[in-house]
């Protein structure tokens, strides 16, 4: 029962970060740009 209750907290959790994700992504879109931009150059670089 404890660990059932600690799940739901998980999953409650993963859903508000992704929720919020969105939301900062829709508020801040050059920002997202800029983080894309920057993951390919770190992928990038040997």
């Amino acid at each position: 029962m404890c660990s059932k209750a600690v799940h739901q907290r998980k999953i409650q959790l993963k859903h508000f970060r992704f929720r919020h994700a969105i939301a900062w992504e829709r508020t801040h879109p050059l920002r997202k740009f800029a983080s894309m931009r920057h993951r390919c150059r770190r992928t990038l670089t040997p």
